[in-house]
C-alpha cells in the first residue's frame, strides 16, 4: 500500500505552514510532535484515522483527520480565530499531494473548549476526505 496519509499530512502541513494569516495568529508553531517548551498558541495534528476503501485500480482510504488549537489567551476569542483560519485553509483546499490524489476535504466539525485547569484553551477541528493513488 502507498504512504497516502503521509502525503496528506505533509501537504496539510504545508498549506498550513505557507499561509500569513495563520501565521499572524500562531507563528511557525505547526507541530506533529510538540516541543517541550511550546509557547501558545500553536497547532498540531493529533489523529489520522484511515479505512481502507480499495479497489482493483488502486488503494483508495478515507480519512479523518483532527487538528487540535492550544491557546492560554483569556476568554476563547483567540481559539476561535485560528479555528476560523485553519477552516478558511483547509474546506474544500485544492490539495496537492507527493502521491495520489484527494477528492474534496471537508470540515466535519470544530469547537472550542476551556480545559479543567482554566487556563488552557484547545480547539478541536476534524476534516475528511478521500484519497486515491490513481
Amino acid at each position: 500500500m502507498s504512504d497516502l496519509p503521509r502525503a496528506l499530512q505533509q501537504a496539510v502541513f504545508a498549506r498550513l505552514g505557507a499561509d500569513a494569516a495563520l501565521a499572524m495568529l500562531v507563528g511557525s508553531r505547526i507541530y506533529d510532535e510538540v516541543p517541550r517548551n511550546a509557547v501558545c498558541p500553536y497547532v498540531t495534528l493529533s489523529e489520522m484515522d484511515v479505512q481502507d476503501k480499495g479497489t482493483k485500480s488502486g488503494d483508495v482510504l478515507e480519512l479523518s483527520l483532527t487538528l487540535h488549537v492550544w491557546s492560554v489567551q483569556n476568554g476563547m476569542k483567540e481559539t476561535q480565530q485560528i479555528l476560523s483560519a485553519l477552516r478558511d485553509l483547509l474546506h474544500n483546499a485544492p490539495l496537492t499531494l507527493s502521491e495520489g490524489f484527494v477528492s474534496r476535504l471537508q470540515e466535519e466539525m470544530s469547537f472550542g473548549r476551556r480545559l479543567a485547569d482554566g487556563r488552557m484553551r484547545q480547539g478541536i477541528a476534524r476534516y475528511r476526505t478521500v484519497v486515491s493513488s490513481s
